[in-house]
């Protein structure tokens, strides 16, 4: 649904529309251009990325400091027709803040989350590192523009809960 929709999104809003993901670290591949490595990261359904660096400077400065904190994450060209911005964030680096996330979710919305559960686990750290990045770059903006969110998976319904 998202690779039909990105060529006309992708000419409508240009390199202010960008995808978030979560980074699948298996399947990363290298491949050399003229004595040059360019590092491709595959999603799940062997989709690659091209990285770039983000021109835009509210959105550097919320992957730096995420960065800083820990938070693992590629930001680039997904090498899909329109060739939108992706930017996907590794959950394995934010699962120390599993448990406090948890407790967030069942205190403000009363959602429980099964121990142990692999797929939950995924979905809530996700969901919360979204809402970790949108509130980073929302911050950055100090309201002068509008962020238009819309998920399309489940994993990223905590990031609207907050």
């Amino acid at each position: 649904m998202i690779k039909s929709k990105a060529p006309v999104t992708t000419a409508e809003y240009g390199d202010r529309y960008t995808l978030i993901g979560p980074l699948n670290r298996a399947s990363v591949c290298h491949s050399f251009a003229r004595h040059t490595m360019h590092t491709l990261i595959s999603l799940q359904a062997a989709v690659e990325v091209e990285p770039l660096t983000p021109t835009n400077p509210e959105l550097a400065q919320t992957i730096s400091a995420m960065k800083a904190r820990g938070i693992e994450m590629v930001y680039g060209r997904w090498l899909i027709e329109g060739a939108p911005r992706i930017l996907l964030i590794d959950t394995k680096t934010g699962y120390r803040w599993l448990d406090e996330w948890k407790t967030d979710l069942w205190n403000t919305a009363g959602i429980p989350t099964p121990h142990g559960d692999d797929e939950t686990n995924e979905a809530v750290v996700f969901g919360y590192l979204v809402a970790w990045f949108l509130g980073e770059v929302l911050n950055l903006l100090h309201q002068m523009r509008s962020v238009l969110t819309g998920c399309s998976l489940y994993l990223t319904s905590e990031g609207r809960l907050s």
